[in-house]
């Protein structure tokens, strides 16, 4: 009887292993554009594309982003990211979406910092675009020094530097302000 038990408990444990390879086995075959790669010569601690990444900052705003191509750099918390397209909710759940071709995220101060083609759109149809945009989840707002265009239905307006409130909604563009409504330079 003792070696019936033995018998059972050993076949329940082969089976088991067999289950968890065939179950790991197909969970990697699923997920084949997931690329994992350490490169010690770079200085790069892993490379991941098609990256995911979602937070939630203190005041309630919250960060989704994804990424064709990741790398975090060894001995710090930098990323390097490319094919960028990020969605900020504000608390009320208001999304705007950031799409850009390369920058640094820093998860530990919550920064994202991005350039080339950035566009920021909002759900109103409104489109911001610029050289490159800061992201600071500690006080919710993204910044710029660059030049800016603002377009939308029956506005553009154009200036120099940005400063966006993501939780109210709020921009201020700081100088040399440009707008045309509805046709009218103003």
């Amino acid at each position: 009887m003792n070696q019936r038990i033995r018998l059972v408990i050993a076949s329940f444990i082969v089976l088991s292993v067999i289950a968890l390879l065939i179950l790991i086995l197909t969970h990697y075959r699923a997920k084949d554009n997931v690329k994992v790669v350490i490169d010690i010569e770079k200085g790069v601690g892993v490379e991941i594309t098609k990256l995911h990444y979602s937070g939630v900052s203190r005041k309630g705003v919250k960060l989704e982003m994804d990424a064709e191509r990741a790398q975090r750099i060894k001995g710090s918390d930098l990323m390097l990211i490319q094919g960028i397209k990020a969605v900020f909710r504000s608390k009320e759940g208001v999304p705007y979406t950031l799409t850009a071709q390369d920058g640094n995220f820093k998860e530990a101060d919550g920064t994202l910092d991005v350039r080339g083609a950035v566009e920021l759109k909002t759900e109103a149809g409104e489109t911001l675009t610029t050289d490159n945009i800061h992201y600071a989840a500690n006080t919710m707002e993204i910044t710029t020094s660059e030049p800016v265009t603002i377009t939308g239905e029956v506005m553009k307006i154009t200036g120099v530097g940005l400063h966006f409130d993501v939780e109210t909604g709020k921009v201020r563009i700081l100088k040399n302000v440009k707008a045309v409504v509805n046709g009218a330079a103003s």
